[in-house]
């Protein structure tokens, strides 16, 4: 029993210190793209095989950017109206000043880790579907039309800007 209290205790405070928020909803949809850009990168190039020597210190470093892309996937998502932080028909106004309130009106711990779990997979899906979307893009145009390498990059510049 205290090891399920544990594990219980150990996953809520991933919720709570965004750990989990910056894993699943900004890493893995990062990692999705850069992927993507390194199947990009080194299809069809023998030296692929030289990621494999990459020592474990650097992947740190990819880990970092893998987060940093997750940033560009989701404003991406906003840019094109697939990822939103407030529901459809409420003002971005008026949805932070009712998170607030929540947050002042609700005292029951429970209550608030619910709703973080919630706001997690709620951002984590829709990243998620923007990163393979981009994915896709990007492993498509390599396959078929490799020529076009640079004009996808500068779609998606274009895009976000």
């Amino acid at each position: 029993m205290a090891d399920i209290d544990n594990v219980k205790e150990i996953t809520d405070s991933l919720y709570s210190s965004f750990v989990a928020r910056d894993f699943f909803a900004k890493v893995l949809p990062g990692g999705v793209v850069f992927s993507a850009l390194i199947f990009s990168i080194f299809y069809g190039n023998p030296d692929f095989e030289q990621l494999q020597k990459i020592p474990s210190f650097l992947w740190l470093f990819v880990y970092g950017y893998c987060w940093i892309l997750g940033f560009f996937v989701q404003g991406f998502g906003e840019r094109i109206n697939v990822v939103r932080a407030s529901p459809k028909n409420v003002s971005n106004s008026e949805y932070h000043e009712g998170v607030s309130v929540f947050f002042v009106s609700t005292r029951n711990h429970a209550d608030r880790l619910q709703r973080e779990r919630f706001v997690v997979i709620k951002e984590a899906t829709g990243n998620m579907a923007v990163a393979i979307s981009i994915g896709l893009l990007i492993v498509l145009q390599q396959l078929y039309v490799p020529q076009w390498r640079v004009g996808l990059f500068g779609m998606l510049a274009i895009l976000c800007a």
